[in-house]
């Protein structure tokens, strides 16, 4: 019984380490402040809290391609995992999580193209097939999406 009465105080709302922010954490926090939003349809939409290297960032196309290619073979291979794939980018189509760029697309802007995979688990009822982004893939300057991120305090 105290282990239970123990969880339901770590768990509960509110209750997180309260050691000072660093500055960079406190940084995240003010960002975050600073640019959160909501949408119309109640979606919060938040600004990256990028650090100065961002420029810094490397092209990450050619990658992103490469792996998108392995994950595409693996895909035909069997076409059950194929359609659960393409019903989940289908949403984050709908969604508009992202978008279809023309193949002559640049951007004066550091742009970062995020490979992603599959992560089967049969044994989910609600979510069999999971797409998962890779944020730590380097790019052409050895820097990644994650890399160039502030990292925020642990809630």
């Amino acid at each position: 019984m105290q282990q239970v009465a123990k969880f339901f105080e770590v768990e509960e709302v509110g209750q997180y380490d309260s050691s000072p922010l660093s500055s960079e954490e406190q940084e995240c926090e003010d960002h975050f402040a600073l640019t959160v939003k909501r949408n119309s349809e109640g979606r919060f939409i938040v600004r990256f809290p990028l650090r100065d290297n961002v420029t810094e960032l490397g092209s990450s196309r050619f990658i992103a391609e490469q792996r998108f290619k392995q994950v595409e073979k693996k895909l035909n291979r069997n076409p059950i995992l194929k359609q659960h794939y393409m019903d989940f980018m289908q949403m984050y189509l709908d969604l508009g999580h992202m978008r279809p760029l023309p193949d002559d697309y640049t951007s004066s802007q550091p742009e970062y193209y995020l490979p992603h995979h599959a992560v089967v688990r049969m044994s989910s009822s609600s979510t069999p097939v999971r797409v998962v982004f890779d944020a730590s893939c380097k790019t052409t300057s050895g820097l990644s999406l994650n890399s160039v991120l502030k990292v925020g305090p642990r809630t």
